[in-house]
């Protein structure tokens, strides 16, 4: 049994001005157990290779941003992960999908003022070959400026 667990994380960042900062908040998380009913076709078959959480798993929150102009960049931090996954982030309105490919931020999309935002979040390359563990990475979601 392989079970993935990616926890939604969330940080306040970045300043609008010398007095405001814009604030962003994240809610939800993603946990998929990945088991033999994944078998594509039983017993000796490989494993289904991409899994996705519900298009509204995480919500991020944009606040205090008094109409400024930012754009929302996304990192992980892997637990024990397996270097065969590739974790990729959606925004469930909109076209903004972004491969989370490690420590370094990845910018995801870019926006206006206040809101909130649906988050999906898919896994790919899941394989029979990737030995059975509790895989785990944290998302970082991190909000700046423009």
């Amino acid at each position: 049994m392989i079970k993935i667990i990616v926890p939604a994380l969330s940080l306040l960042f970045c300043l609008v001005s010398k007095a405001e900062a814009i604030d962003i908040v994240s809610t939800g998380s993603y946990s998929e157990i990945i088991n033999a009913a994944d078998l594509i076709a039983g017993a000796g078959s490989d494993l289904n290779a991409t899994y996705q959480s519900a298009t509204n798993a995480v919500t991020l929150t944009i606040s205090n941003a008094l109409g400024a102009n930012w754009a929302i960049d996304v990192r992980k931090t892997d637990g024990t992960w397996n270097g065969n996954f590739i974790l990729k982030v959606k925004k469930t309105t909109g076209t903004a999908i972004t491969t989370v490919v490690g420590s370094s931020n990845v910018e995801f999309f870019q926006g206006t003022g206040d809101g909130s935002f649906n988050v999906q979040i898919l896994l790919e390359g899941v394989s029979i070959a990737v030995a059975p563990n509790v895989h785990n990475t944290t998302i970082t979601y991190t909000v700046r400026t423009l």
